[in-house]
């Protein structure tokens, strides 16, 4: 099958669907594959004739022959007709003028971000893509959006810069729900586990908070 094949240039379960046997026991072949070697060359002459026209206009001028080798040789047929045409956008697009818009829209959602009524999230330029519905262009095409990018450089939060955010949040909340503030609840409650990295920061907060305490004690007696 293998030999035969290669001599016919076609693909085997082509030509087994093709394979008749005769009453004598033997091997009827040709009368049966001509047909499948004569819409081959039909249908390259049919491109030689129409160089410019795609697989789809191809098929309408021979819908016939099209699917006649779509049913019986499709692997051959693939291998021979035109490429799909790749879009290509003409579009131009305005950067500055993206790049003004996105500006305005990612300065709302870090602003909203940073609201210290608001539960912290990280400020990432992932995070920040994600909620305006524009990730992809942040992460990919940043550098074309200069004013965003200089915007965005000022934001991004480390690790290190996020965890105080949290902490100071977290001050904050225990504060107001009369939470006793002492370094190791502070460090519990905003899920802090590297803590030697924090003590100096959470015992200034817990200093300044203090003295804000110490001097409203002190308006309410000279008051």
């Amino acid at each position: 099958m293998r030999e035969l094949s290669r001599k016919l240039g076609a693909d085997p379960n082509t030509i087994k669907r093709f394979l008749n046997v005769d009453k004598n026991g033997k091997l009827n072949i040709e009368q049966k594959i001509n047909p499948l070697k004569e819409d081959r060359q039909i249908w390259l002459s049919l491109q030689r004739k129409h160089p410019q026209k795609t697989i789809k206009q191809l098929r309408k001028v021979e819908k016939a022959l099209y699917m006649r080798l779509y049913r019986n040789d499709k692997e051959w047929l693939k291998a021979n007709s035109p490429n799909p045409l790749k879009r290509t956008s003409t579009t131009r697009i305005d950067w500055k003028k993206r790049d003004e818009e996105v500006l305005e829209q990612v300065t709302k959602v870090v602003g909203d971000l940073l609201n210290p009524e608001n539960k912290p999230v990280r400020i990432t330029i992932s995070k920040v893509g994600y909620l305006i519905g524009k990730r992809a262009l942040l992460e990919k095409k940043l550098d074309k959006l200069p004013k965003t990018k200089g915007f965005l450089n000022g934001k991004v939060e480390t690790i290190e810069l996020f965890q105080q955010r949290r902490i100071a949040y977290t001050i904050e909340q225990m504060r107001r729900n009369g939470d006793e503030l002492v370094l190791w609840k502070v460090l519990r409650k905003a899920g802090i586990k590297n803590e030697e990295n924090h003590n100096e920061f959470i015992e200034a907060r817990l200093a300044t908070y203090e003295e804000e305490v110490d001097k409203g004690i002190e308006d309410i007696t000279n008051a």
